[in-house]
């Protein structure tokens, strides 16, 4: 089975719960016991992101109840917020286009994205 939008905002929601403690995810357990836990429910512990404005973020990204997670335009908004508000913010078709070089055979030519089943 490929990668849904559900499980990448999972796995964007254990990416920041990563970046913003510096620790790995369940990184006591060797990897499948990991694996294991996470679909038996359990996530790591968001109680101490509170402060952050992530929090809710987090939450919706990790939560159990599969359909409820966000979209990835609702995360790239998300994350948008928390920037200043004169910050200049390119995306990836933003830096395709200022590359300039639309010509074929050109190093930014494709921006498809290829999700690898485990």
């Amino acid at each position: 089975m490929g990668a849904t939008k559900e499980s990448v905002a999972f796995s964007i929601g254990m990416m920041l719960w990563e970046c913003l403690t510096l620790q790995i995810p369940f990184g006591e357990y060797e990897g499948e016991v990991a694996g294991q836990k996470i679909v038996n429910g359990e996530r790591p512990d968001v109680a101490a992101m509170s402060g952050s404005g992530f929090s809710e973020v987090l939450k919706q990204c990790v939560g159990m109840e599969v359909s409820n997670r966000p979209s990835l335009v609702w995360l790239k908004r998300e994350f948008f917020k928390h920037f200043p508000k004169d910050a200049v913010i390119m995306t990836v078709s933003d830096a395709i286009d200022d590359e300039g070089d639309d010509e074929p055979g050109s190093a930014v030519e494709d921006t498809s994205v290829t999700w690898n089943s485990y």
